[in-house]
């Protein structure tokens, strides 16, 4: 890992699963590239409450799997580009951030449960692009600034199976949402 001024370096490279992830951080893009899973419990929070990251790149051989609470309050975080496809959980990830629009997602993504949550630049989503194995939405649009939110996507394979609780919570600008209630529970909590 290499030390820059701006904060973000650490003490060792090695991921949980003995692979090794590496990145440069340079004029506030940060590029993060290799082969490991999430980083280790004492590394991983350095990606986080950083206002010097203004853009993230993973690079074309990064190969994460699991990106639960990265880049949570990087509060000018404006830019993401290619999340691996590898990529299925990302819990908490970009909450608080800058950005205004969802980066392309990965395929086999299935949790970003409180992923975009407080994005207040965030106005809009496109449904219909979102990956169709997504179990977990919980909380994940909560606090942005979109107005209109669509659920019944026709080759929608959410149904039955997705948790939406306080998905849309805190959205203040929210005028119309539209689903289909017979796949909801109980405990939905939509806002």
């Amino acid at each position: 890992i290499r030390h820059t001024p701006e904060g973000l370096g650490g003490n060792d490279n090695t991921c949980e699963n003995g692979s090794t992830l590496d990145f440069t951080f340079v004029n506030g893009v940060l590029t993060i590239s290799g082969n490991g899973d999430k980083l280790l419990d004492e590394n991983k929070g350095i990606f986080n409450v950083n206002n010097s990251i203004t853009k993230v790149v993973f690079a074309d051989d990064c190969k994460l799997t699991n990106m639960e609470n990265m880049f949570e309050y990087c509060n000018n975080l404006a830019t993401v580009e290619n999340i691996p496809e590898t990529v299925t959980d990302m819990s908490h990830a970009f909450s608080s951030t800058a950005l205004t629009c969802i980066p392309e997602l990965p395929q086999n993504l299935e949790k970003i449960g409180y992923a975009f949550s407080w994005c207040t630049g965030i106005t809009e989503v496109d449904f219909s692009a979102l990956p169709k194995g997504i179990t977990d939405f919980d909380g994940a649009f909560k606090g942005t600034s979109i107005t209109e939110a669509n659920l019944t996507v026709a080759d929608n394979s959410f149904e039955g199976t997705l948790e939406y609780a306080y998905c849309f919570s805190n959205c203040k600008n929210l005028k119309t949402i539209v689903f289909d209630a017979s796949n909801l529970n109980d405990n939905a909590g939509l806002w």
